[in-house]
């Protein structure tokens, strides 16, 4: 269901949907879809992103769910160890910090 530091994942009641989270900050909400209902080692991982529509109180928002992907437990397995393993250079890019923060180009937007 994704690689992060979860405390509480609740899976719903079609067997399939999990939506995961932590309390900590700088965290993320996510949605995990399980290609088969009651086997949570394959699917389709998304993350929400929060579009503001009202500040007033506690504010309202629509979420828009944002596909991260699908793999197996194999498939994460396999990209971990041996002749497969992934590298960081090969799913992430990198830059040097300016001034304890990312470059103007390199923020996200």
């Amino acid at each position: 269901m994704g690689r992060t530091a979860l405390e509480l994942a609740y899976v719903m009641p079609d067997h399939k949907t999990a939506f995961l989270t932590d309390d900590g900050r700088f965290t993320g909400f996510y949605m995990f879809i399980a290609d088969q209902p009651g086997d949570l080692s394959a699917g389709t991982l998304y993350a929400a992103k929060w579009v503001q529509t009202d500040g007033a109180g506690l504010g309202k928002a629509n979420l828009i769910w944002i596909n991260l992907g699908h793999a197996t437990s194999g498939d994460v397995a396999s990209s971990l160890t041996g002749a497969g393993r992934v590298k960081f250079a090969e799913l992430f890019d990198a830059t040097i910090p300016v001034a304890n923060a990312c470059p103007p180009t390199t923020r996200w937007s």
